[in-house]
């Protein structure tokens, strides 16, 4: 099995909270 091929849910995770704090921060920055 290649364990690459899916991504556990902790990954999932990680990647989603960084793209959520990436676009909070982009808004933050754009909003001043």
């Amino acid at each position: 099995m290649d364990k690459k091929a899916k991504l556990s849910i902790g990954e999932w995770i990680m990647i989603i909270a960084t793209v959520i704090v990436t676009i909070l921060i982009a808004i933050g920055i754009f909003s001043r």
